[in-house]
C-alpha cells in the first residue's frame, strides 16, 4: 500500500478545532493571499493573522450559507457529472512540506480517470467573476489541495446567485504546486521569525492595520514607510510652495480688477469675474467676501 502524503489532522465539524489547527500553517485557501492573487486578502493581513497581531476573519453569512448549501453544490455536481462523490472536511498536512495545509471539501471517482479526485464546492453572488474563468484565487486553492493530499485532478463546482451551476475540471500543475512550496515556506519562515512582508496600499492590509492598532497605542513601523514619508513631505512641499503662489497670483489679478467686478482678458480667452458674495447666518455669523474665480467662457 502507498504511503499517504499527509496526515490528517482534524474534522472540519468540530470548527474550533478545525480553526486552532489552521494555525499550525498555510490552509489552501490562504494561498492565493501568500501569492498576493487574492483581491479580497494580502500577504500583510494573512501574516498578521498568523502572528495574532489581527483577528481572525470573522464568519459572516456568506460563509454560514456556503457551509449550509455545500452538501447541495456537491449532490447538485453528482448529478450533473454522473460522478460518485463522498468524503472531505477534514484538515490535512503536508508531510513533507508541513507548513502546508488543506481541507478538500469532497473526493470524487470519475470511471475515465486513473485515480479519484478532489471536489472543492463554492457559493458566490458575484456573477462578473466566473464570466469568462473559474476565479484564479479558487484555482490556487485546488492546486494545493491537489499537492497535499498527493492527486492528479479535481474540479471547482459553484452555484452563483442560487440559480446558475457551473463546474469545471483541472488537472495538477507542477509549475504552480512549486511554487505554492516555495513561496509558502518564504511566507512561513516569515511567520516564524516575525519578519513581516511588505505592506502594499490594499484594503485587507490597511484595514489588519487599523486593528492592529486597536490594540497597541504605539506601532514600529516597517523600512519601506520612511520612503513613504519622503514622498508625503516632498508633496506637502511642493503643494504648501503651490498654493502660495497661486494666493500671491490671486492678489496681483485682484488688484489690477480693483473695485469692478469684471477683468476681461486681454487674449480674448476669457475673463476673471470678481464680484462679492454673501452668505446667510446658521450656526456662524454672517459675513461676505469677495471670491476670485476664472471663466473661460468669458463674461458671466
Amino acid at each position: 500500500m502507498t504511503e499517504k502524503p499527509y496526515r490528517e489532522l482534524v474534522s472540519s465539524e468540530d470548527r474550533e478545532a478545525w480553526l486552532a489547527a489552521r494555525t499550525a500553517g498555510i490552509g489552501a485557501s490562504e494561498a492565493a493571499a501568500v501569492l498576493d492573487l487574492n483581491p479580497w486578502d494580502s500577504p500583510f493581513a494573512l501574516y498578521a493573522r498568523k502572528r495574532g497581531e489581527a483577528p481572525a476573519i470573522e464568519d459572516n453569512e456568506n460563509m454560514k450559507w456556503g457551509r449550509r448549501l455545500e452538501g447541495t453544490v456537491a449532490s447538485a455536481f453528482a448529478e450533473e457529472t454522473g460522478r460518485t462523490v463522498w468524503g472531505g472536511g477534514v484538515l490535512l498536512q503536508s508531510i513533507e512540506y508541513p507548513w502546508l495545509l488543506a481541507t478538500p471539501d469532497r473526493e470524487q471517482r470519475d470511471p475515465s480517470w486513473d485515480d479519484d479526485g478532489l471536489l472543492e464546492v463554492k457559493t458566490t453572488g458575484l456573477f462578473d467573476e466566473w464570466r469568462e474563468d473559474v476565479p484564479v484565487y479558487y484555482q490556487v486553492q485546488l492546486q494545493q489541495q491537489l499537492l497535499v493530499k498527493g492527486k492528479k485532478k479535481g474540479s471547482i463546482a459553484c452555484l452563483i446567485g442560487g440559480q446558475r451551476f457551473v463546474w469545471a475540471d483541472f488537472d495538477r500543475h507542477d509549475g504552480m504546486c512549486e511554487l505554492l512550496i516555495e513561496k509558502g515556506r518564504v511566507f512561513w519562515d516569515r511567520v516564524q521569525n516575525g519578519d513581516p512582508p511588505d505592506i502594499d496600499p490594499s484594503k485587507a492590509t490597511i484595514e489588519a492595520l487599523r486593528k492592529m492598532a486597536e490594540t497597541s497605542n504605539v506601532v514600529e513601523l516597517p523600512g519601506v514607510v520612511a520612503e513613504w514619508h519622503h514622498q508625503r513631505q516632498a508633496l506637502a512641499a511642493a503643494e504648501k510652495e503651490a498654493r502660495a503662489s497661486k494666493e500671491e497670483l490671486d492678489r496681483l489679478i485682484a488688484a489690477a480688477i480693483g473695485t469692478a467686478s469684471t477683468g476681461i482678458m486681454p487674449d480674448g480667452v476669457g475673463a476673471y469675474i470678481y464680484k462679492t458674495r454673501s452668505r446667510r447666518e446658521h450656526t456662524v455669523a454672517a459675513a461676505s467676501w469677495r471670491e476670485l474665480r476664472f471663466s473661460a467662457k468669458g463674461l458671466k
